[in-house]
C-alpha cells in the first residue's frame, strides 16, 4: 500500500475518532438529533478508511452503503449487524438533519453512539490486521 494512501486512511480514522467524540459532548449536553448525525459522519469516515484500504473509490453516501455491504459485511469481515447500522444511522442523520418534524431523545442518541463506536473499532481492527495500515 502506497504512502499516501495509509495517511488518508489514518486521517479519515482520526476524523472518526473526533465526531465520535463530538457526538458524545452532544448527547452529554442533551442535543440528541445533533449526536446522532456526529456518529453517522463518524461511521461515514470508518467506512472510507475501509474503502481506502480495499481500494475502492465510492462516489456517494449510497455508493458507501452498497460497497461496504459488498465488500465488507457479505464476505464476513465486518458483522452484517454493523454495516445495518451504517444504513440505519445514515437513514437518522438524514432525518434529523432535514425533517423538523422527526425528533429524537438520549436513548436513541445512545444507541447510535454505541452503534458507532462499535463500528469504528471494528474498522480501525480490519484496517490494521487485514491491511496492515500502522495507525500511531
Amino acid at each position: 500500500m502506497e504512502r499516501e494512501q495509509e495517511e488518508l486512511i489514518r486521517a479519515d480514522l482520526a476524523t472518526a475518532a473526533s465526531k465520535l467524540d463530538t457526538a458524545e459532548l452532544l448527547q452529554r449536553e442533551g442535543k440528541a438529533a445533533d449526536s446522532i448525525s456526529r456518529s453517522y459522519y463518524a461511521v461515514f469516515h470508518a467506512a472510507t478508511a475501509l474503502m481506502r484500504a480495499e481500494g475502492l473509490k465510492p462516489t456517494s453516501h449510497r455508493g458507501l452503503k452498497t460497497l461496504l455491504g459488498l465488500h465488507f459485511a457479505k464476505p464476513g469481515l465486518i458483522a452484517t449487524d454493523l454495516a445495518k447500522s451504517f444504513e440505519r444511522l445514515q437513514e437518522q442523520r438524514e432525518n434529523s438533519d432535514y425533517d423538523n418534524f422527526v425528533s429524537y431523545d438520549a436513548d436513541d442518541s445512545a444507541k447510535a453512539l454505541a452503534d458507532a463506536k462499535a463500528f469504528v473499532v471494528a474498522a480501525r481492527a480490519l484496517v490494521t490486521g487485514k491491511f496492515g495500515v500502522r495507525l500511531e
